[in-house]
């Protein structure tokens, strides 16, 4: 019975909106904590995923890979992101 509720609960939630949660959770650590590019190697590819299993539009989502594209210096990927970001919202 407590697994089959755990199933419907975790079922209550987009795979894509947990996988947002860590990247942005990885993109706070990286500003707040020190600077460890290993967070925004961990953000991005949270970023991926929640891009592959998105079940709506997310401008956050975007903006926020965006962010890290600009600050690794990757600009034609932040345009690109920021511009998607800007015609989703």
């Amino acid at each position: 019975k407590d697994a089959q509720f755990g199933v419907g609960f975790i079922d209550s939630f987009h795979l894509s909106d947990c996988l947002d949660v860590l990247g942005n959770a990885h993109l706070t650590n990286f500003f707040t904590n020190g600077e460890d590019m290993e967070q925004l190697t961990l953000a991005l590819k949270a970023y991926a995923q929640t891009e592959r299993n998105l079940k709506e539009v997310n401008p956050d989502l975007y903006f926020n890979r965006a962010t890290i594209y600009e600050y690794l210096e990757r600009y034609n990927e932040a345009i690109a992101d920021y511009n998607t970001a800007h015609t989703i919202d």
